[in-house]
This record gives C-alpha cells, structure tokens and sequence, in this order.
C-alpha cells in the first residue's frame, strides 16, 4: 500500500517495495506542485509540472539511489 500526506503544494508518499534478491526496503516521494487536485503521468497543455524526488531505501536503513521525477498536475 501506499501512505503520506499532501499538505498545499507539498507532499510527501512512500510505499514498500520487494528487492530482486527478496529483502524489502521503502520508496519515499518528496516533491512540489501546482495543487494537490489530480495528476496524470505527463505534461499536457492543462497542467503544471510537479517535481521531486524518490529515494530507495533498503532493508539496512541504506539509501540505495535518489532518483529525480517528473509528473504533472491537472487543473
């Protein structure tokens, strides 16, 4: 499942995730954008970016990658 909050423009989600070799880590989205009302994977003429970051972490507490994204909000 996923869980998190969206407070104005800012949000933060995570989710859990399964590694090839069987151990579980977590996702964590950090990001900004035009609203909270809905997104759609890609900018289109009616929406606004929203930027970020993901993070993987590993089961250790590690930090596997931080990754930046892309999507796009939708007025």
């Amino acid at each position: 499942g996923v869980r998190g909050s969206w407070f104005g423009t800012n949000f933060q989600f995570t989710y859990r995730i399964t590694f090839p070799d069987g151990t579980t880590g977590m996702v964590v989205f950090n990001g900004t954008s035009a609203g909270p009302e809905s997104t759609r994977a890609t900018p289109t003429g009616d929406s606004q970016p929203i930027t970020g970051k993901a993070t993987t972490i590993g089961a250790n507490g590690q930090v596997v990658s931080v990754n930046d994204f892309t999507a796009a909000h939708k007025y």
